[in-house]
This record gives C-alpha cells, sequence and structure tokens, in this order.
C-alpha cells in the first residue's frame, strides 16, 4: 500500500496522505504537501503552506495564484482580494473595494470557506 507522507500509515487509512497538516477531505491538494488551499477553485493554491519546505516548494508542480477571486487584479493590488471586483471602485475611498463593503441593510458580513475551499460571503 502507497504511503505518500513516508509517517508508516498506508493512504488508504491516512486521513493526511502529504503530512501537511491539513486532512484530505479539506485539503485543495491531497497529494502535495506544499499547498492546500483553492479558493476560488482554479486549481492553483492561494499560497504555499507555512511550513513547506524550500524542498516541498520547488519539487511542487503548483503554481501560486496571485489573484485569489480570478477577477484580473493581482492580491497584492487589489482592494478586495477575495470578491470579484474587476473595476476596484471604492466610492467611500476607505481602500476596501465597494464589493467587500458592509451593506447598510445587512451590517453583519463575514466570509466562510465551505469544504472545498471555496468562498462565500455570509450576511446575518
Amino acid at each position: 500500500q502507497d504511503d505518500l507522507d513516508g509517517d508508516g500509515l498506508g493512504d488508504a487509512c491516512d486521513a493526511d496522505d502529504d503530512g501537511d497538516g491539513v486532512t484530505d477531505a479539506v485539503d485543495a491538494f491531497p497529494g502535495d504537501a506544499a499547498a492546500s488551499v483553492d479558493t476560488d477553485g482554479d486549481g492553483q493554491p492561494d499560497d504555499y503552506n507555512p511550513g513547506a519546505t524550500p524542498e516541498q516548494r520547488e519539487s511542487s508542480l503548483l503554481i501560486v495564484d496571485v489573484d485569489d477571486d480570478g477577477d484580473g487584479v493581482n492580491d497584492v493590488d487589489d482592494n478586495c482580494p477575495l470578491v470579484i471586483n474587476q473595476d476596484q471602485s471604492d466610492r467611500d475611498h476607505d481602500r476596501l473595494g465597494d464589493a467587500c463593503d458592509r451593506i447598510e441593510n445587512n451590517p453583519i458580513c463575514f466570509p466562510m470557506f465551505d469544504t472545498r475551499g471555496g468562498l462565500r460571503i455570509i450576511c446575518i
């Protein structure tokens, strides 16, 4: 039986095949210890895992996603990096994109990740 992470526990019985600390049930890349989160579901990791060694990063076939929401604006320049807002509008000039501003009628909004790593904005 295969044992991807070499922990002595066969992959069929191992809840975390790659040994990155994220269980396979929620790991977007269960066979690659370098990454585990893919918020926008594009097949590219949001970032490498904090504990990933340089060897794991170099041997990984994954390329870090620089635009998590897929709106064409790199995260470092995006005023709302997890919500699509191609125009980057910010009418109240608070440096947070209008797409991420709280809705007046629903003042309590927060991001929630589903089990597949997708982001949903929940307002109550």
